[in-house]
């Protein structure tokens, strides 16, 4: 199994690659100094940026399905 070892103050973890999507890995090795080590300010700075964007993502698509089922009562298929 392919893992990505990391380090969180001190704690190692090992991740399988293959549970975690290309762009989360990227997202990940980004954080990782050349020790494999994550500060874990940066770590909860992407947590929170992630879940910022899944908030808007929801919003976005919640407003566009009441588009439609607006559209849906107001122009019933005869």
């Amino acid at each position: 199994m392919d893992t990505l070892r990391i380090s969180i103050m001190g704690r190692f973890f090992d991740i399988p690659k293959d549970r975690i999507s290309n762009d989360t890995l990227l997202r990940i090795q980004k954080l990782m100094d050349v020790n494999n080590a994550i500060n874990p300010l940066d770590l909860l700075k992407e947590f929170l940026e992630c879940s910022e964007e899944n908030i808007k993502l929801e919003e976005i698509l919640n407003e566009a399905s009441n588009k439609i089922a607006n559209y849906k009562t107001k122009n019933p298929l005869t």
